[in-house]
């Protein structure tokens, strides 16, 4: 297809105002998080790496890749699909392959909190069967975003009878697909209804002591928005945010494990008792009982991330047994080109 030919689809313009509503949701994405595609023809219209959702009326987010040349590339096992692309600079989305495979016209990807806090759970496939009796869904297993994702979505569509319109993904969010955008926010908006769950009720941080800590330490702050405090306020959502990546955009942007500074010291004992085990500092610390401080390492979508954990952590039952990203898989998700990428336009917004 030669790029001098190529038109936008009169719809483009509802999908971005789609985008933007979802993008908009810390319920749904947070940050750089989730995509979202529509399919022309011959041409896949998909959010670029890296980019924000919440910014797609603003800024041209939507990367048209051509469909048979995403299919080529990943015949080859190769997941940069950079070369397909038809207009533009930037790098299509690592879902890519995801949007190309499902047949629906017009498929979101979501880091829906309530779906992850439930995906996390290690006996909540029963649950889920339940919420979901009389609705035409999968169940997709961890796998590794791109196209380890994809081939896992496909061998549950081989076994599959019909294309589901929904897909829960362990350990990372939901995929739905419709024939247009009413349909799909429809569809999802009923999805995050029967997922829903209530979070559990915290007190209030204590901002002025978090201030005076602060003064003695130099390039820290606090968060720009008040919940991610909430995960030091809840011994439960402690022990979980302390435990691993729930979500692969945790295992990136949360990649240092955090420390809790306890009722009995200091920030500055807990900061030197982490640099003696890790030879450097946190990019952000657990004030138990307090709240959250953040090292100013810990850019725009970092931040993003913490608000996602704690809503997730919140929403988790007590006693809850709770699966994490495998920290092999976690360290090969950092240490991956196109996650890496990502955290420089992250940089890079900073």
């Amino acid at each position: 297809m030669s790029k001098s030919t190529l038109s936008q689809p009169a719809e483009l313009s509802e999908v971005r105002s789609m985008s933007k509503r979802i993008g908009t949701d810390l319920s749904l994405v947070q940050g750089s998080g989730g995509n979202t595609s529509v399919k022309d023809g011959r041409v896949l219209w998909v959010k670029a790496s890296g980019t924000w959702l919440s910014e797609a009326e603003d800024k041209n987010i939507l990367v048209p890749v051509e469909l048979e040349k995403v299919r080529s590339i990943l015949e080859t096992g190769e997941s940069d699909f950079s070369q397909a692309t038809l207009a533009g600079d930037l790098r299509p989305s690592i879902e890519t392959s995801l949007h190309c495979l499902l047949p629906h016209h017009v498929v979101v990807h979501v880091h829906s909190v309530s779906g992850i806090a439930w995906s996390v759970q290690n006996n909540s496939r029963d649950r889920l069967d339940e919420l979901f009796a009389e609705m035409n869904w999968r169940y997709v297993p961890y796998a590794k975003p791109g196209t380890s994702l994809t081939s896992a979505v496909f061998d549950v569509l081989s076994n599959s009878s019909e294309t589901p319109d929904l897909l829960v993904l362990e350990n990372h969010g939901l995929v739905v697909g419709g024939e247009s955008c009413q349909t799909v926010e429809q569809l999802l908006a009923d999805v995050e209804l029967r997922l829903s769950l209530h979070p559990r009720i915290v007190g209030s941080p204590n901002i002025s002591s978090l201030e005076m800590a602060l003064t003695d330490l130099q390039d820290w702050r606090l968060p720009e928005t008040e919940d991610i405090h909430n995960i030091a306020l809840d011994d439960e959502t402690i022990s979980i945010s302390i435990g691993g990546a729930l979500i692969p955009d945790h295992a990136v942007f949360l990649e240092k494990p955090v420390p809790v500074s306890e009722v009995s010291e200091t920030i500055s004992e807990t900061m030197k008792k982490y640099w003696t085990t890790f030879g450097n500092e946190p990019d952000w610390i657990i004030v138990r009982g307090k709240g959250v401080i953040l090292s100013s390492r810990l850019r725009e979508a970092g931040e993003a991330q913490l608000r996602g954990l704690a809503a997730v952590a919140l929403r988790i039952p007590q006693g809850a047994s709770i699966r994490y990203i495998d920290g092999n898989a976690a360290k090969e998700l950092r240490n991956w080109d196109a996650e890496i990428y990502r955290k420089q336009l992250d940089d890079e917004r900073s």
